[in-house]
């Protein structure tokens, strides 16, 4: 007869519903000790506490007596939160140890101190973070520079439209004085006395400005035969010949109230009123325009 500490035990019967078919059938073998209950268990055994350092895996490392008072107890608050209390890790023998709490760090131990703020941002000036930036000058003048730029595209529509003014006065100026861009005389009318171009004045007042913006100007006129005047006719133009008649025997034109007739003529003579592509721009006229464009800057963007 047991106690009532003791439970028995009883062997499994083979065959049963969780055997094993075959030979390799397990079977329960009773136990050689009898159990306990919680009443008569054993306590656990109190391990000592380490305040040095706890590996984690392998053996443990040196232990201090568990009564022994830690230096971080007995630092203060302040000390404790520093660098120097702060956790670090180490490699011991293949090993990762980590410093168990309560523990000191050893003396030989040199942990790599935690940057600060003033690390950080000048770090952070060399590029490795935000931007930080000191700029010294006269910020007046840079002002004015903006304000310029931020006028600029008003004032090159301006500088467009004052030079082609300009441009007509000087088309003006050659009707006036006879003469083309390039300082050369007229030649003198053939069939009539007066000025060249000049007869009713209608080709010279018909200049204006077609268009004026900041990357084209360009002066026009709206009179037809305006081209022949400007390149020349007959032996004087580009095909260095005689005009003749096509399909009549005579050529025929009118002047004033008296009407011409000649089976050839020569051409009329080249006279220029604007500059040439080939001739390139005269100097009078850069020089007027670039005073104008000048003129018009300083007025709209201050001097500089």
């Amino acid at each position: 007869m047991s106690s009532s500490s003791e439970r028995p035990t009883s062997t499994p019967r083979s065959g049963g519903k969780h055997s094993r078919a075959g030979g390799g059938a397990r079977s329960r073998t009773p136990s050689s000790r009898p159990r306990t209950t919680s009443s008569t268990r054993s306590p656990a055994p109190i391990r000592p506490r380490s305040s040095r350092w706890v590996i984690r895996s392998g053996s443990a490392g040196p232990q201090s007596p568990r009564g022994a008072p830690s230096a971080r107890a007995a630092c203060s608050r302040r000390e404790r939160t520093s660098s120097r209390w702060r956790t670090p890790r180490k490699r011991t023998r293949g090993f990762t140890a980590f410093p168990r709490a309560g523990s000191v760090r050893p003396a030989s131990w040199t942990a790599r101190p935690t940057p600060t703020k003033v690390a950080r941002s000048s770090r952070a000036r060399r590029g490795g973070g935000g931007e930080v930036a000191r700029l010294t000058g006269e910020f007046e003048k840079l002002d004015r520079q903006i304000r310029k730029l931020k006028g600029a595209d008003k004032a090159l529509d301006i500088v467009a439209r004052q030079c082609g003014e300009t441009t007509l006065d000087l088309i003006r100026d050659g009707f006036r004085n006879e003469r083309d861009p390039y300082g050369d005389k007229w030649k003198a009318p053939l069939l009539r006395k007066g000025r060249a171009l000049s007869d009713r004045g209608r080709l010279r007042s018909s200049w204006h400005i077609a268009k004026a913006n900041r990357s084209e100007l360009r002066v026009a006129t709206a009179v037809s035969y305006a081209g022949y005047h400007q390149s020349g006719t007959g032996v004087f133009g580009p095909r260095k010949k005689p005009i003749v008649p096509v399909n009549k025997r005579a050529l025929s034109w009118k002047v004033g109230r008296q009407r011409y007739f000649a089976s050839s003529v020569q051409g009329a003579p080249k006279r220029l009123m604007v500059p040439t592509k080939s001739r390139g721009l005269p100097k009078r006229w850069r020089t007027e325009l670039i005073a104008t464009a000048q003129e018009v800057l300083e007025t709209e963007l201050g001097p500089g």
